[in-house]
């Protein structure tokens, strides 16, 4: 499981299935969650006006193994 917790900025990214183009586009305070059996990717970071960054907030569960990359 992600659990994501947009804390500036924007985030627009794909969740579903891959052959699904459709994008969802999530702002400060928003937050999502991707089951593991959920596909999504293809994220597009948009800095917010004050210092053009995106932060957000992942917890992972299991914790991942792969260096968070």
């Amino acid at each position: 499981e992600q659990l994501g917790i947009i804390m500036r900025g924007t985030l627009d990214f794909r969740i579903g299935s891959p052959d699904d183009h459709g994008r969802k586009v999530l702002h400060a305070g928003d937050l999502y969650l991707a089951p593991m059996s959920v596909w999504h990717g293809e994220s597009v970071f948009i800095g917010d006006d004050e210092y053009d960054e995106v932060w957000i907030l992942d917890v992972f569960a299991p914790p991942r193994t792969d260096g968070g990359q």
